[in-house]
């Protein structure tokens, strides 16, 4: 178990204006599994995180997952001067001037950049052709957090003792749980329940996207399913709430959690503690 970063302690990071952010990573490839398909995205300036968890074999689950984190992290970048947000000019145009915030569009082309990219070397190697990936993440602009999502990743909101799933899973569970609505007990065997309605490198790509207004005592967690799909809301919680703990003891703390309800998958956390 690595402890993957810990960044902006006691510091003022440029993009959320007078929020001071504790934030730090951490990826266990579990008990089960022998190579870990999982990838985190942390940059400190601006602040810029997210969860991908890769599919398609060895090869293509690790590639998928590392090249949509880094082509993310490399568009998203291109579009901060420093100072503040803009378009590229190596982009076209801005789709919809005016009526959706600038960082919604960022945060989008960069997820079709790593989509066409994954496609493009599944293109160039048919080993690769069922490779993708979820990812879950977002940045910041002043007091507001925006995030993107595909898949099964989960973000979460801890706020005044409650623990608000922000995304809605995108696998066929969620769908048999909304549309047919199939009991939990029959979800929780169903053969099919982990399949993904999209992901990052597959056919189509409609990301899911939103903004919330963050404030000192908040506690943002970013998660691949090995952490949830094995620990409940409530201990996540709990783990979450603990006082005087570090970031990364917490971090420690939810991996070994998972792990004691077997570590039958991949195991990753993002934690953002808002002061």
């Amino acid at each position: 178990m690595k402890f993957i970063k810990r960044l902006i302690q006691n510091r003022r990071p440029s993009n959320h204006g007078k929020l001071v952010l504790e934030l730090g990573g951490l990826s266990d490839i579990g008990l089960v599994r022998s190579e870990n398909q999982d990838a985190l995205l942390i940059h400190r300036d601006p602040v810029l995180i997210g969860v991908a968890d890769g599919m398609g074999g060895h090869v293509g689950g690790q590639l998928a997952a590392n090249e949509t984190v880094e082509q993310v992290k490399h568009t998203v970048l291109e579009a901060w001067s420093g100072r503040g947000w803009s378009w590229s000019q190596s982009w076209g145009s801005l789709p919809a001037p005016g009526e959706t915030p600038l960082l919604w569009w960022v945060l989008q082309r960069a997820l079709f950049n790593a989509h066409d990219s994954l496609h493009c070397l599944a293109a160039r190697d048919p080993a690769l052709s069922q490779m993708g990936t979820t990812f879950t993440g977002g940045t910041f602009e002043q007091d507001f957090f925006f995030w993107i999502h595909v898949g099964d990743s989960r973000f979460y909101l801890l706020r005044n003792g409650q623990l608000n799933q922000m995304t809605q899973d995108e696998n066929y569970a969620n769908y048999l749980r909304q549309t047919e609505f199939v009991s939990e007990e029959v979800l929780s065997t169903h053969p099919g329940r982990n399949w993904l309605c999209q992901n990052v490198g597959g056919e189509k790509l409609k990301p899911n996207y939103g903004r919330i207004q963050v404030c000192p005592g908040d506690i943002l967690l970013i998660s691949s399913d090995g952490l949830h799909g094995s620990v409940s809301s409530g201990e996540i919680r709990a783990i979450l709430e603990q006082e005087g703990l570090s970031v990364q003891f917490k971090l420690s703390a939810l991996i070994r959690a998972a792990n004691r309800e077997g570590g039958c998958d991949n195991i990753s956390a993002l934690v953002v503690e808002v002061t």
